[in-house]
């Protein structure tokens, strides 16, 4: 299992509204960290910057992609 080091001093707010910090760092071996820093178990998948630590379930999960804004299709115009 990997481990994720997560910093307390950087939060992330999401385009959803869901609220976390920061995950700096995914490896398999942990080492001593600042007190601002803690290191948690995460899923295999879990990457440095695209997941995020949620503190609400206490765990990292990818941060959610905001979806592309949809163009409205206009009617054909002729003359």
């Amino acid at each position: 299992m990997k481990k994720a080091l997560i910093s307390s001093n950087e939060p992330v707010v999401n385009f959803d509204g869901t609220t976390g910090y920061r995950c700096a760092e995914v490896t398999t071996q942990t080492f001593e960290v600042n007190p601002a820093l803690f290191w948690i178990d995460c899923d295999d998948a879990c990457v440095q910057d695209l997941w995020y630590y949620n503190t609400e379930i206490k765990e990292c999960v990818p941060k959610p992609i905001e979806p592309e804004p949809i163009e409205p299709e206009l009617p054909e115009i002729t003359e």
